[in-house]
């Protein structure tokens, strides 16, 4: 049982036709779909795509679908199509909308990464583009995806919402398990180490709280390891490989350190940088 667990964790960083199914293939181009970070980094080869960052590729796969198109020649293009809108996308701080994006090398000439939102995001490859511009090229390419194509990946992204669903629930069911029961101060009075319980591991997480930061004043090192050099968010990660949220994980403990410094009377003082 340990190890067909070990190789279903293993098998899950890895490129496989389970982690990377590809939709589509004719003469010109192939259509794949990236649902794991080694997955993307690979099709990713030869773009300045931000998905082959984990930050990046966390950030887009919570919400949203990652199609790969590869033409024959080089050219590349990404479909990142979001269940979301825009909107209500980068207020939770997701994946950003459903946008296309370009790349590849074409005869040794590097192609820019260029972006282009479709006037509907449920119907992606529909444009009305008439400028002739840095975009075009990328417009035509998606205008040349083939009907079929195109049906084929509107089949997946209708089929696997469900399972996106899925997994967003259970990141957020896998946070609730992290215990956040003890907060001691430093030397600095803007600065604390939680005390985390995690499956029933302890942890050190590092809190830090200054004006000039994002979410409300507050900095949250999650990668700030115990006396065991483990990681937090590195054992959250693994456990959650499809949808990692950092940045639910940093709101949930600033939630959970702000209630127990309450309960504790512990007043936090907030430093100014210039």
């Amino acid at each position: 049982m340990i190890i067909r667990k070990f190789n279903n964790f293993i098998l899950e960083f890895k490129e496989t036709e389970q982690n990377t199914p590809t939709l589509y293939k004719d003469e010109n181009l192939e259509v794949k779909v990236a649902k794991t970070f080694d997955s993307a980094k690979l099709q990713n080869q030869n773009t300045s795509w931000c998905s082959s960052s984990k930050q990046g590729f966390y950030g887009h796969n919570k919400t949203a679908n990652m199609y790969r198109i590869n033409f024959k020649d080089g050219y590349k293009l990404r479909l990142t199509w979001d269940y979301i809108t825009q909107d209500a996308s980068e207020l939770g701080e997701y994946s950003g909308g459903t946008h296309w994006g370009s790349g590849g090398i074409v005869n040794g000439e590097w192609k820019s990464y260029d972006y282009i939102r479709p006037e509907d995001d449920s119907e992606p490859f529909l444009f009305d583009y008439k400028k002739n511009d840095y975009r075009k090229e990328m417009v035509d390419r998606i205008e040349s995806i083939p009907e079929k194509a195109q049906k084929f990946i509107h089949e997946y992204q209708k089929n696997n919402s469900i399972e996106k669903s899925e997994n967003l629930n259970k990141m957020y069911q896998e946070i609730q398990k992290i215990k956040l029961k003890y907060i001691e101060k430093t030397n600095n009075k803007s600065e604390f180490i939680g005390i985390v319980n995690y499956l029933g591991n302890v942890y050190k997480v590092h809190f830090s709280f200054d004006y000039a930061n994002s979410d409300y004043g507050t900095k949250v090192n999650i990668n700030y390891k115990d006396e065991n050099n483990n990681s937090l968010a590195n054992v959250f990660k693994n456990s959650m490989a499809k949808v990692y949220g950092n940045n639910e994980l940093k709101n949930y403990l600033i939630d959970k350190f702000k209630e127990l410094a309450k309960t504790k009377s512990i007043n936090i003082e907030y430093k100014y940088n210039d």
